[in-house]
């Protein structure tokens, strides 16, 4: 074989491997969309404990570990709302636990509002950021 047949064939598994990842990483993302909580409380919305056990099972399947990444909007007390996305993140991870998933692999991240998931020019946008995301850790 020559060199390029082998750099060819090389770059094909690793852009295969980081789609994979990506599709991963968005399908969690999709259903984070969907895990909804009680404005301002840690009570889960209806619908919501159904989506977490569609990601229990990508969880229990994948060797990467995950940060449990809970996000407010602007509406509030920062300070309450860190606490309050703390909460959040803190009980998904506990029911994800609960169905199976290992506890090393889930890290709760309570975000508030300053890291904002979009960028919201409205105020009737805000909900946009009451939001659950997945990300990869390190290993």
């Amino acid at each position: 074989m020559n060199y390029k047949v082998i750099v060819s064939i090389y770059l094909t598994f690793l852009c295969f491997g980081l789609q994979a990842q990506v599709r991963s990483n968005k399908s969690l993302n999709s259903l984070g969309d969907d895990i909804q909580f009680v404005y301002k409380d840690t009570i889960l919305e209806k619908g919501s404990m159904e989506k977490i056990k569609e990601v229990a099972e990508i969880l229990k399947q994948s060797d990467k570990k995950y940060y449990v990444d809970s996000h407010t909007c602007v509406e509030g007390n920062q300070n309450d709302n860190f606490l309050l996305t703390r909460i959040r993140a803190s009980i998904i991870r506990k029911k994800l636990i609960e169905l199976g998933v290992d506890s090393l692999k889930i890290t709760p991240r309570g975000r508030g509002e300053m890291f904002p998931v979009y960028i919201v020019v409205s105020p009737r946008h805000n909900f946009k950021n009451r939001i659950i995301r997945f990300t990869t850790r390190k290993q």
